[in-house]
């Protein structure tokens, strides 16, 4: 399983498809939650059989990293 709690800039208007497919195709149960009006999400992913949580993680945190270099 990978998690994330983030807190996304408050002008990211992209904030729930910025995974792309083949990532989130390595997962079996993403659960997405959040709180209404700021921005903070809750990201639970459970990885499929055979995938590596770690390397999975890793390239979701790239893709964070890049949302907060081109909105910060």
């Amino acid at each position: 399983m990978v998690t994330f709690d983030v807190a996304l800039p408050r002008n990211y208007a992209k904030w729930y498809e910025f995974l792309p497919e083949d990532l989130l195709d390595q997962c079996a149960a993403p659960y997405r939650g959040g709180h209404f009006m700021c921005h903070v999400f809750h990201w639970d992913f459970v990885v499929k059989a055979g995938v590596d949580p770690l390397a999975v993680k890793e390239r979701m945190m790239l893709l964070l990293d890049e949302i907060g270099e081109v909105s910060g």
